[in-house]
């Protein structure tokens, strides 16, 4: 290969170099240009904005995630703007923003096309030609949006939540945070047989409006009505004797003889994504089992957690109905027709008076009950 010459930081190359040699070369310098151009040089460089997103010729097809760039490129870029000039909020205060780090241009995560100009915990705001702090900086990005199905054992059957969620830089792992804070009873770090599925929004549902809400309600229709589970409603506070409104969260039991409660979940989320290797995820993070100290991280699924694959179905019983053997109700769960929404257990307290109000009460205090005493004393009424 003919050698790569650096003139005032820009590449050139000899003329006689094969295309395949050419494109080594500059992929391979791009990257070292940057951080050394001078004034003039950066005078030159074509990029273009769309929104506060910067795509540049000579990052094109670059996959580092963070190139530094030199001071006169900044300014090239910015206008001459300088982070030193801003002010917003650190640390509860209103200060000067810090421009001692660096520039570099981020590629944010879940984006193909495009790099963020940040300098320290600010970023350049291209459509108002200002800095902001980092923290804002979600708030202008193109959102990603995804399914989720969380999942807990309890009691020998899962407590399920499922919705959807715009993902930010951390990308996935910033579901864990949000979930956890929904419901005390949500708790997946460092829990053994607790995880999370991470799911596509369905091709066919993305000319609709709103293609995430959507396919959350296509989601727990598929979970509700499924032949291979068996799903009663809850609520947060992981409920068997009310639900909410919303039916996000569910008690989940296989129907199928011989599948655990998380092969017949894995089965039936395959079957509405049409992935047939989608696997679950656990979440971990420092400080030992049971205890949740440190950066949390998504992780692939081990089998020593749980088994997630549903077993194979032999030829012999393939035309049995995947219901057959199995009623309703037999896993432990209650009958859905049995169970009313909280809103309707107010409702008709507040409507009988003063005995309405003390029904309110013991119902209030069943719901202050640990999980497994709740399950088990609703399990045993008649």
């Amino acid at each position: 290969m003919a050698p790569v010459q650096l003139c005032h930081g820009i590449a050139t190359l000899d003329d006689d170099d094969s295309d395949h040699e050419k494109s080594e070369c500059i992929h391979r310098i791009r990257t070292a240009a940057l951080p050394i151009m001078n004034a003039a040089d950066a005078s030159k460089l074509h990029f273009s904005m769309d929104g506060i997103l910067l795509e540049m010729d000579l990052l094109r097809n670059c996959s580092a995630k963070s190139v530094r760039i030199s001071e006169a490129v900044a300014q090239r870029l910015t206008g001459g703007v300088s982070p030193e000039k801003a002010t917003g909020l650190r640390s509860g205060r209103l200060k000067t923003l810090d421009a001692t780090a660096g520039c570099k241009l981020v590629l944010p995560v879940g984006h193909g096309k495009g790099r963020t100009l940040e300098c320290g915990a600010a970023f350049f705001n291209f459509l108002l030609q200002q800095w902001q702090t980092s923290s804002r900086l979600q708030a202008y990005l193109p959102g990603r949006k995804v399914l989720y199905c969380t999942f807990r054992p309890q009691s020998g059957v899962l407590f399920v939540k499922v919705g959807y969620r715009a993902l930010g830089q951390r990308g996935d792992a910033a579901l864990l945070g949000y979930l956890e804070k929904k419901s005390k009873e949500m708790k997946l770090t460092n829990i053994r047989g607790a995880g999370l599925f991470v799911l596509p929004l369905p091709h066919d549902h993305q000319g609709l409006v709103d293609p995430a809400r959507a396919a959350e309600e296509s989601l727990k229709s598929a979970l509700r009505d499924s032949p291979v589970i068996q799903s009663t409603p809850s609520g947060h506070h992981a409920d068997v004797a009310s639900f909410s409104s919303s039916l996000e969260y569910f008690f989940v039991a296989a129907r199928r003889p011989g599948y655990s409660p998380l092969q017949a979940l894995t089965a039936v989320l395959r079957g509405f994504t049409g992935d047939c290797e989608l696997m679950p995820r656990r979440a971990v993070a420092s400080g030992g089992l049971g205890l949740r100290t440190g950066r949390k991280r998504l992780l692939p699924w081990r089998s020593e957690d749980s088994s997630c694959e549903p077993p194979a179905v032999s030829s012999a019983g393939s035309s049995e109905s995947p219901c057959q053997g199995v009623e309703e109700g037999s896993a432990g769960l209650a009958l859905a027709s049995a169970l009313r929404s909280r809103q309707k257990i107010r409702a008709a307290a507040a409507a009988i008076g003063p005995f309405g109000r003390r029904v309110s009460r013991r119902h209030n205090a069943f719901l202050a009950l640990p999980a497994a005493k709740r399950q088990r004393r609703a399990l045993s009424c008649p």
